[in-house]
């Protein structure tokens, strides 16, 4: 063990500077093993990676096998200090040891780094929390990512660099007195057993590559001296692994990966392009802006360069940074023109990983991919521009393809959405999907991946964290929907009864009649996709039993926005029994129509709606129209009252029976006794309602109000202000 030379490299995870610096380090060092701080049993997963096409940034994955939905990621980008040192040792046939806390006592520990401890006191808290941060506070700085980055990322002497971060690292150890939380002490105690075992193996030059944080506890002083912990009574799980592909924009800094960094594309630039970083990455900025349709000149890429590099000076740092990048980005470019958050473009760019499927992959990402090739919709999964495709459901292939995009819906991957039904269509028999791939749908599905092997495994656990949240009833249709167009049969139980209870305990009707088109489009869909839909009549049959059989009890003594919403309601359930559903509920529904149309007290433009409804329907007869028509618009009644009468009456409607002689006799009278002042209250919502007309029977209307026959010529012209004539022929057109 003496004559072992153990040097530690403290590194910041996904720091280009520390990545550099690594590498010469270890060209300068030339270790004979290399010690790294990944989890124990990610060992497998490092000789897979060696082994296997890839192109960072990608992940490890760690997941307990009895739940899935416990796992931990651990991403590597090309900038990555660790992943820098995995091919070092590569390269020069060095074995790499894992020495982290393995992920199957990880998995299990119920504290995470950074969460309080109410055992550690405030002030080592925030030095063990963020101990950069502090740092960066100390030295008056805002921003600890801009402190680390001004004082180490850019350093050159590769020799002195990790000597230094472990003495600041030291001194606050020492500040805390080794106080840290649980789960960092535990991964430590680890690190120590590991680098034990390793120095008594024989090895003579060993690099252990690590967070800085944890260097100055893994010296050799550390490693001989310091008491092992009782490992044996930790709690742990059956832990499996996979690589796979991760995204720029996941390795962000965010409240959920606080080991991430800001700005990927900066450090990407920083590593891959070195001395002239700020030109890398504002030329980056400047291809973003032409995909966004913006012209960049060249000389503004330029300028920018220079820009930068001056306000750096000025602010006394020894090079460029993010903000500087960004501040000449917005002066000379037009940032502020790409969008909502238009930074997030330049910081995370569209980069997304690969690693090569194989036999160790996940059983489900597998099965998808293989999916995709057979359904020929793999160029829609990797292509980021939006793209369309029609779906003939009478063609088996197709009809395959639909099954499958449904289920993608089912699992949440939104690559393709459904386009919006035509509801009025009969015997339709078409499907239009929009494909709008992005990186981070790679992610979205391993996450689907962990809940089961099977496309039809995954949905059925997707499905059932769902149900087992409170969701408003549309959501459950519609999943219900999906489901049956996917051929997901043992998903409908669970469903149909998640539905027939949230129905039972709402009591908004126009919710439930929302529901009314996504069963009925069970129906629609049943017989070509070859399911029964005897679970889907049940429901619609107490779905329409408790809209139809106190809906006119709904619309009494409402304000204007919810009969707004009840119009809605009638609609829905109306345009059921215009396509011929429900026929034994078709009575009951008419005489909830006569019921509101009658009543005094329902809402004007429900009453309106009611008696187009009934007259469109031949449920009345003209006497009994007129008759109607008198009494909303009897000089007595109010001009609001009657012009929303009138508004719901034109609603969706023919004006046909506003021809007939005495019901434009009785609008006649009624506007010419009306003041002016109530006349104009009144025009905006007459314009409203006749807009809704074809031009054809206004032009009927007008024709019959001058007393002429539909084919006779506009004679009655004359009869009109010559300024209000003008704008009838700029509206509608002079015939001669």
């Amino acid at each position: 063990m003496a004559s072992c030379d153990m040097r530690l490299f403290g590194i910041r995870h996904h720091g280009s500077g520390s990545a550099l610096r690594l590498v010469a380090a270890l060209e300068t060092f030339r270790p004979d093993a290399l010690a790294i701080e990944l989890p124990a049993d990610a060992a497998e997963l490092v000789g897979r990676l060696q082994n296997t096409r890839h192109r960072p940034p990608f992940a490890f994955l760690h997941y307990d096998k009895e739940k899935p939905d416990r796992a931990m990621y651990l991403p590597m980008a090309v900038f990555s200090p660790e992943y820098q040192a995995l091919r070092y040792a590569w390269t020069h046939a060095v074995p790499v040891h894992c020495i982290d806390l393995p992920a199957a006592i990880s998995l299990c520990l119920p504290k995470a780094k950074g969460t309080d401890d109410e055992t550690m006191p405030e002030a080592c808290a925030q030095i063990a929390n963020d101990p950069i941060g502090y740092l960066a506070r100390q030295a008056g700085y805002r921003d600890g990512e801009r402190w680390w980055e001004s004082h180490f990322e850019s350093w050159t002497d590769h020799e002195h660099l990790f000597g230094i971060v472990g003495e600041l690292m030291g001194a606050l150890r020492e500040q805390t007195g080794g106080m840290d939380d649980p789960e960092t002490l535990l991964r430590e105690g680890w690190m120590r057993r590991q680098l034990h075992a390793l120095l008594a193996s024989g090895c003579r030059r060993l690099a252990v590559v690590c967070g800085a944080w944890h260097a100055p506890v893994l010296s050799r002083a550390h490693v001989e001296t310091t008491p092992d912990l009782p490992f044996s009574e930790t709690k742990t799980c059956i832990a499996a692994g996979a690589i796979i592909p991760w995204t720029y924009r996941h390795i962000a800094l965010t409240p959920a990966y606080t080991a991430g960094v800001p700005a990927p594309m900066w450090h990407d630039a920083l590593f891959q392009h070195k001395s002239h970083a700020p030109a890398a990455f504002l030329s980056h900025a400047a291809h973003c802006f032409r995909k966004e349709g913006h012209e960049i000149a060249p000389s503004a890429v330029i300028e920018a360069c220079r820009l930068a590099e001056h306000l750096a000076l000025l602010r006394e740092f020894p090079a460029p940074g993010i903000e500087e990048m960004l501040e000449a980005a917005e002066v000379l470019m037009p940032l502020s023109q790409t969008g909502a958050d238009p930074a997030e473009k330049l910081l995370y760019g569209e980069v997304t990983g690969y690693v090569e499927l194989g036999r160790e992959s996940l059983p489900f990402v597998r099965h998808f991919h293989s999916r995709l090739a057979a359904l020929r919709l793999k160029r829609y999964w990797k292509d980021g521009s939006p793209a369309e495709r029609l779906l003939d459901l009478r063609e088996p292939r197709q009809l395959d393809v639909s099954r499958f995009l449904h289920a993608c819906v089912v699992l949440d991957l939104a690559w393709a959405i459904p386009a919006e039904l035509d509801w009025n269509a009969r015997g339709n028999f078409n499907e239009r999907w929009i494909f709008q791939w992005h990186p981070g749908l790679e992610i979205d599905l391993v996450e689907c991946a962990l809940l089961g092997n099977t496309l039809e495994h995954c949905c059925s656990a997707r499905m059932h964290q769902k149900v087992n949240r409170a969701h408003a009833l549309p959501d459950i249709a519609r999943w219900l929907e999906h489901s049956l167009k996917a051929g997901l049969d043992g998903l409908w139980p669970e469903l149909a009864a998640a539905l027939d209870l949230a129905c039972l305990q709402d009591h908004n009707l126009v919710l439930l009649a929302r529901m009314i088109r996504p069963l009925q489009s069970i129906f629609d869909y049943g017989s070509l996709h070859g399911t029964p839909t005897d679970f889907a009549a049940r429901t619609l049959e107490g779905l329409l039993n408790r809209i139809v059989s106190g809906f006119a009890n709904h619309c009494l003594q409402l304000n204007s926005d919810r009969a707004q919403a009840m119009m809605e309601a009638l609609l829905l359930v109306q345009h059921h029994f215009d396509r011929g559903g429900a026929v034994e509920w078709y009575p009951v529904w008419m005489g909830q129509l006569r019921s509101i149309a009658h009543h005094r007290e329902s809402h004007p433009l429900l009453r309106g709606k009611c008696w187009s409804l009934l007259a469109g329907l031949k449920e009345i007869g003209e006497g009994e129209f007129l008759e109607a028509l008198q009494r909303e618009f009897a000089p007595q009644m109010g001009v609001q009252q009657a012009a929303e009468w009138f508004e719901g009456f034109l609603h969706g409607q023919s004006p046909f029976f506003l021809l007939l002689p005495g019901a434009l006799k009785c609008l006649d009278q009624w506007l010419a006794v009306q003041e002016e002042v109530d006349f104009m209250a009144f025009l905006p919502l007459l314009r409203r309602s006749f807009a809704q007309m074809k031009e054809s029977e206004r032009k009927r209307i007008l024709q019959a109000l001058a007393g002429q026959q539909p084919n006779q010529t506009s004679a009655w012209v004359w009869m009109l202000h010559p300024e209000r004539s003008a704008i009838i022929d700029a509206g509608y057109g002079r015939q001669a």
